[in-house]
Order: structure tokens, then C-alpha cells, then sequence
């Protein structure tokens, strides 16, 4: 995992942060890696960089939060789509460029507001809860892009982990949980490459493995998809 993604120190983490150091390292790096392949083109350095690191890598000894069975299945996936490079690319084109229409939108206020709209209440809720809490990572700064897609809440989750671990919970629990396991089950089955039905699995079990070790209980939050 540290070849694909880089922790900061200890030290940092404890300045804002008195427990567990290795659960906030392996909340890091797992949100840090599923951030940036969410997120990025899988033609950029640092995506590629973190798709081969997760097509190498032992699951149940590397990857630190997950069912062991999910696990496995996931790294099947995703070393079964990283053989046709080019095929995870043209399906992340398909489910996160378009022009198609999304089966699996990637933006949590296409589920949880009644317009099923991109930049709607999830949006503003999160940037109002960020600068509640004076939260300013340098992936959030555009205003051009929503802050509520799954793989921005990732590298979000990634940051609060090294720098504000006293609100993960407040996060996940109100903001990621209410819609992403809708959305992964959604990503998952309607994936026509088996990398991100892997990478969806990955995720979906990263997050259920993180909310029972924290005791995180979801928000309760209509869907509209």
C-alpha cells in the first residue's frame, strides 16, 4: 500500500488525533487510493500509478478494511480488468464522462435530492458543513466541480483521516454512507468491465468494514434513485 499511496507522519496525526494511529493510516491510504481512481482518468500517472498498485497487491494482507470474501472477489475483478487497459478506460469514459445517460450517476445529490440534480442539497450541504468546520483540501477548490462525487468524498475522507480524524465519523455517517452504497451497488452491476465492478466492491466493503469498526450509524436519507 505504500507504493500507492503516500501516509503522512505519525506526528501529524496525533497533533489533532489521540487513538488508533494505524486505523487512521489505513482510513488514509484505502480512501487516498479509491479517491484517486474515482476521480482521475485512468490515463493520468497517478490513476495508473494506483490501478496497478491494486492489480498487484495481496488483498487480504495489503488492503487493511473489508470482508475477507469481498476481498478476494474484488481483486479477481480488478485483475481481470486491468488485462484490457484500454476496456477500463473506454467503461470509465461510459460511467463518468458520458455523453450517455449515467446508470450509475457518481454525485450524491442525484440520490438524495428530489430533483435528482448534480450541484443540488448533498452539494451545498457538504461545502457548508467543510466551512462549518474550516475545511479547505486542495482538491475542493474548484467551484466548477461538484464536491458531493463519490471519488471527491474519497480524497475528502482521505484529508479528514490525516488531519481532522475527529470527524470522520460526522462524515461518513452524514454525508457518504446516507448515498454511496446505493450508488456502488448500482456502479457494480451495471459496469460492463469487471475493473470497476472490482473497484465498486472494493469501496462498498472499505466503507462497511470502517462504519462497523467505528461504530458509524448511517443518516437516514430518502433516495430518489
Amino acid at each position: 500500500m505504500a507504493d500507492i499511496a503516500t501516509a503522512h507522519t505519525e506526528d501529524s496525526m496525533h497533533s489533532v488525533y489521540d487513538g488508533d494511529i494505524k486505523m487512521l493510516e489505513s482510513v488514509h491510504c484505502c480512501a487516498l487510493i479509491l479517491g484517486t481512481i474515482f476521480s482521475s482518468s485512468p490515463h493520468e500517472p497517478q490513476c495508473r500509478q494506483a490501478i496497478d498498485g491494486l492489480d498487484a497487491m495481496d488483498p487480504t494482507e495489503e488492503w487493511p478494511l473489508g470482508n475477507k470474501e469481498d476481498l478476494v472477489e474484488a481483486s479477481d475483478l480488478i485483475q481481470k480488468g486491468a488485462l484490457d487497459y484500454d476496456g477500463l478506460c473506454e467503461e470509465y469514459g461510459r460511467q463518468f464522462i458520458g455523453p450517455e445517460h449515467f446508470e450509475a450517476p457518481q454525485w450524491a445529490s442525484v440520490y438524495l435530492d428530489p430533483d435528482s440534480i448534480v450541484f443540488g442539497c448533498a452539494h451545498l450541504e457538504l461545502r457548508q458543513w467543510m466551512r462549518t468546520h474550516r475545511i479547505y483540501p486542495e482538491h475542493t477548490s474548484s467551484t466548477r466541480e461538484a464536491a458531493d462525487s463519490f471519488g471527491k468524498e474519497m480524497l475528502l475522507l482521505a484529508w479528514i483521516a490525516d488531519r481532522k480524524p475527529d470527524l470522520i465519523c460526522d462524515l461518513v455517517a452524514n454525508h457518504i454512507m446516507p448515498w454511496a452504497p446505493r450508488y456502488l451497488e448500482l456502479l457494480r452491476t451495471s459496469s460492463r468491465q469487471p475493473f470497476w465492478a472490482g473497484a465498486a466492491l472494493l469501496a462498498s466493503t472499505f466503507l462497511s468494514s470502517l462504519s462497523k469498526s467505528l461504530g458509524i450509524t448511517p443518516a437516514t436519507r430518502k433516495l430518489f434513485r
